[in-house]
C-alpha cells in the first residue's frame, strides 16, 4: 500500500489486502480509523473530511467535509449516534444525533 488516500480492506487478518475506492476526490491522507463494531467505522483526514462505513469497510461515504480546515488526527465513537473527532489547532468536533425538539419562546 503506502499510497496517499488509499483505503485498504482485509477479511483475513491482514494476509491479503484489497484497495478500495476513496470517496474523497482529492485522495487526502487518512490519519485515523475507528471501528465501533465489525460493521460501523469512521476515518478522518485533512481539511475536515470524515468518512463512514456501515458494512465493515467495504464501502465508505463522506459524512463531513469542510467543517474545519484542520487536519483531523483522531476519531472515537461510543455509540452509532455519539462520537468525537480531534485535530490540530485544538480542534474538537462532536457528532451527536438530534433526539428531540422542544417548542419554546425566546426572550431577549
Amino acid at each position: 500500500m503506502g499510497d496517499v488516500g488509499v483505503i485498504g480492506h482485509t477479511e483475513n487478518g491482514g494476509e491479503y489486502w484489497a484497495t478500495l475506492n476513496n470517496p474523497d476526490a482529492q485522495n487526502r491522507s487518512l490519519y485515523a480509523v475507528f471501528f465501533l463494531d465489525s460493521d460501523n467505522g469512521w476515518a478522518v483526514s485533512a481539511e475536515g473530511i470524515v468518512l463512514n462505513t456501515d458494512n465493515g469497510g467495504t464501502n465508505w461515504t463522506i459524512v463531513a467535509n469542510g467543517l474545519t480546515t484542520a487536519f483531523l488526527l483522531g476519531v472515537q465513537f461510543t455509540s452509532l449516534t455519539n462520537g468525537y473527532v480531534v485535530g490540530n489547532g485544538k480542534t474538537l468536533l462532536r457528532y451527536g444525533e438530534l433526539t428531540g425538539v422542544k417548542k419554546g419562546i425566546l426572550m431577549s
